[in-house]
């Protein structure tokens, strides 16, 4: 992606009550070591299924670095929606030698502000460490004021 095309990407980016996911796969560092070879054809992969499963659940991509994603939902249900397709299409997924591709998912919604040409703020921290104590296999990590949020709109 050019430069003007990323940043005119980001105009678009929403600001106030969003839902935040963050993603990265679990041990990477070992999964690119037991593949070798067939690394980036199998992060090639998986950044497909996920920007599939982000886009299908009328998500945005903030950005990636490595095996990681940062997406912004304007609804936590499809935020939720999002993370469980990306988890289903990932378990489906025929990984190269035989690879298991554990990615942990964190899920949060809070006031999202754009600081420069990226979010910034608290919220964007808490979804960061929530995240980071999910784990790979486990539909996702969601935050108290998402389960709220998603509590809220469920019929009893």
């Amino acid at each position: 992606m050019t430069t003007e095309a990323h940043e005119h990407e980001r105009i678009h980016l929403p600001t106030g009550l969003v839902t935040f996911l963050f993603t990265d796969i679990e041990g990477s560092t070992r999964l690119s070591q037991s593949v070798s070879d067939a690394f980036p054809e199998l992060i090639d992969r998986h950044h497909a299924l996920l920007r599939t499963s982000i886009e299908g659940g009328r998500g945005s991509v903030v950005s990636t670095e490595g095996d990681a994603f940062f997406a912004v939902f304007t609804d936590p249900l499809e935020a939720v929606g999002a993370a469980a397709a990306a988890q289903r299409r990932l378990a489906a997924e025929p990984w190269p030698d035989g690879a298991q591709v554990r990615v942990r998912m964190g899920l949060h919604t809070g006031i999202g502000r754009l600081g420069g040409d990226d979010y910034a703020g608290v919220e964007v921290n808490r979804a960061a460490r929530i995240s980071s104590a999910a784990h790979g296999l486990s539909l996702k990590q969601i935050s108290e004021p998402t389960r709220q949020d998603l509590a809220s709109r469920m019929p009893s």
